[in-house]
């Protein structure tokens, strides 16, 4: 019995110890009550004033004075966070797009103009160092805790842990608050501004979707939140702007994922700071308007304004050059050279940030220009935005004046007597059809014989956006597939049906036409099985094959019914029982316009049928939609084509392309330019006497 009381008395002493440790760590995590608000005017004064809020609170950050780059990024931050809208901002590396980014974020949190902010990083480290810079601002920013206790208190109390965070309390009461790496949630305070608000943070290629949490509110009344802004912080790398699959991966889902975080019915706004890397990267490609014109893209640049004077300043890059070779740093001697004529190297010259702090130069025009003449291409992508068609033979393609001038001695229409086979291609659009036919020799000598659009158009020149005869007209009630396979049939009956005259009296037919299918595939297909000139017909579709991906046909295997030519490959469909053909569009691109830059007189050249220039305009413009770009990869170097800025129809450049792969299809092979060789005379063998 009295063994039994103290077991009892044990347990009651251990039972309060427990109340009491339980008590005392309730007491440890209560944030009630908070303290103080030392200065409401200043913290209202800034509610509605990005600007004042970065100078007021962040001072420490944006030491600087603001440049004009700066504030129109500001008044475009206002109204993505204040009326839910979207923007690209594109500014110079080093103006400070991450800090607005996470000023941005703290003040759209700290003052309830949004509940949910997800900001996005260009990849998951760099997304996970955003989240902890704001945790870092919040605990430690003296001002802000000044005047917003109920956001930097918790924090402070937490001290970035988990289980801290979690058993914060209020009156009592769970707070509700959370962190970790990737998400903050602030407490739940009756009466806070921030009161359940969720900043998260991920790589523009991790887990985006969707983002949601449960709230239980005041009544027991249970919601659920979703983001309703995003800032997506220079959501590009260098690697991934070399390579189209991942700009165009990128751009994927920031139209797909991200814009779509909101629930559905909900607006959400979206801030998208960014530095122009190379043409037609994500960057480039969103601050476009004509592609993208719900971004509003906006470009702004270091050097607004060049010098007038540059022939000096070429001097002080010859200085510069000569320093380097003699063993200098390239700095010093240059540096003496503006000194003396820095009235003169100036004048005419606007910087964009007059009072950016630089750690070398006499001024920041001197360190604008230093950086420029150091890498050109670099400072017009990175630091102008506007970055510079670079190719190494980007000075030896033909203009579209070139190509337009190109013209032969035979009309529209008439292949030459030497000429071997006719092929041609058909591009498939969704409002029209572009077709073009070459007659080749044996020698990969190409005539255009004819191009055009299906239905014709009426203009000579015009653009594929503004034309006026469309497949909707043409095919009233029909539906867009049954559109599309009329067209088809009809343009290929004609091409494949008609006589095209030679001019030595005899007459040709199209040996191979290819059709596009990359776009209504089992339509062009099923077309191209059951016309009356299915021998003809195939379908087609190019692929982009870059320097870092494998060969078209490596790794290739001969089977039967299937093809490896150069650069292409014939193979039995999947879909269908019918061949299709696969072609490596940078190669033939670049095959193609150095036909073009072949003399008339050489083998392997491309002309175009007798007309006036100006008839050829249009065509001409349609061969330089696109540049090459040098890259290396895999061991080997490759020309990648792309589109130049403004997007500028290229669909007659498929064309021939396609018909010069169909010609490859056939047998016709480049041979060596120049005169032909002459034939060695075959030596007569002596009779032999037999006796």
């Amino acid at each position: 019995m009295i063994a039994q009381n103290e077991y009892e008395k044990t347990d009651k002493r251990r039972a309060s110890r427990r109340n009491r440790e339980r008590d005392r760590i309730r007491e440890d995590n209560e944030l009630c009550p908070l303290p103080p608000t030392r200065n409401p005017d200043r913290r209202e004064s800034c509610r509605y004033s990005f600007q004042l809020f970065c100078e007021t609170y962040l001072g420490g950050i944006f030491i600087d004075p603001w440049s004009d780059s700066h504030l129109e990024a500001i008044r475009r931050i206002e109204l993505v966070i204040l009326k839910c809208q979207l923007y690209a901002f594109a500014m110079p590396r080093g103006f400070g797009k991450t800090s607005l980014c996470l000023a941005a974020c703290l003040w759209a949190i700290l003052y309830g103009h949004c509940k949910w902010v997800c900001m996005v990083a260009a990849t998951g480290p760099a997304a996970l160092t955003l989240l902890e810079d704001i945790k870092a601002i919040l605990s430690d920013s003296t001002t802000l805790a000044e005047d917003f206790p109920e956001a930097t208190w918790p924090m402070q109390m937490s001290e970035d842990q988990g289980i801290k965070a979690k058993n914060l309390r209020w009156n009592g009461e769970l707070a509700g608050m959370r962190t970790s790496t990737k998400r903050l949630v602030m407490p739940d305070i009756p009466g806070a501004e921030c009161a359940n608000a969720i900043i998260t943070v991920t790589g523009i290629l991790g887990n985006i979707r969707g983002q949601r949490k449960v709230i239980t509110g005041d009544d027991d009344e249970v919601t659920i939140h979703r983001p309703d802004r995003f800032l997506v912080d220079d959501p590009q790398t260098f690697q991934s702007a070399t390579s189209e699959a991942d700009v165009n991966k990128r751009l994927g889902i920031l139209g797909a994922d991200i814009k779509k975080l909101a629930r559905q019915g909900q607006s959400m706004g979206g801030f998208v700071p960014c530095t122009v890397i190379r043409p037609d990267c994500m960057a480039d490609q969103l601050l476009d308007r004509d592609k993208y014109p719900e971004y509003h893209g906006t470009r702004t640049k270091l050097l607004i304004r060049f010098p007038d004077r540059m022939d000096l300043w070429e001097q002080y890059d010859d200085v510069r050059r000569i320093d380097l070779a003699g063993g200098g740093d390239g700095k010093t001697l240059p540096s003496e050279f503006f000194a003396e004529n820095m009235d003169a190297m100036t004048e005419g010259a606007i910087v964009a940030w007059p009072h950016l702090n630089i750690d070398y130069g006499l001024s920041v025009l001197h360190y604008c220009m230093h950086k420029f003449l150091e890498d050109p291409a670099a400072f017009f992508a990175e630091d102008q935005n506007e970055p510079q068609i670079q190719s190494d033979e980007d000075e030896q393609l033909l203009t579209k004046d070139d190509i337009a001038n190109l013209a032969n001695v035979y009309e529209q229409g008439i292949v030459p007597a030497s000429a071997e086979i006719v092929t041609g291609h058909v591009d498939v659009q969704l409002h029209c059809l572009f077709y073009a036919i070459v007659a080749w020799k044996d020698d990969a000598t190409g005539y255009v014989l004819e191009y055009g659009t299906w239905p014709k158009q009426r203009a000579r020149h015009f653009e594929y956006k503004k034309i006026s005869n469309t497949l909707e007209k043409a095919y009233p009630g029909l539906s867009r597939e049954a559109r599309i396979r009329k067209a088809v049939a009809e343009l290929t009956n004609d091409l494949c049906g008609r006589d095209w005259k030679s001019d030595d009296g005899t007459t040709k037919r199209v040996k191979r036409l290819l059709v596009d299918c990359n776009w209504m595939t089992d339509e062009v297909y099923t077309e191209c099985r059951e016309s009356e000139h299915r021998g003809i017909l195939m379908p087609a579709r190019g692929k982009f094959v870059g320097a870092g991906t494998m060969e078209l046909n490596e790794n290739q295997k001969k089977a039967a019914g299937k093809k490896l030519g150069l650069h292409w490959r014939v193979e039995k469909s999947n879909r269908m029982p019918i061949k299709s053909c696969t072609f490596d569009t940078n190669y033939w691109k670049s095959w193609i316009h150095n036909r073009y830059a072949t003399d008339s007189k050489e083998r392997g050249s491309l002309t175009l049928f007798k007309a006036p220039a100006r008839d050829h305009v249009t065509f001409a413009a349609h061969q330089c939609g696109e540049y090459p770009i040098r890259t290396e990869g895999r061991g080997r170097i490759v020309y990648e084509w792309k589109g130049r800025p403004g997007r500028p129809d290229n669909h007659w450049f498929d064309n021939i392309v396609g018909a010069a792969v169909a010609a490859s299809i056939e047998g016709i092979q480049l041979r060596a330019t120049g005169p032909a060789p002459e034939r060695p005379k075959r030596k007569r063998r002596d009779k032999v006497q037999y006796l």
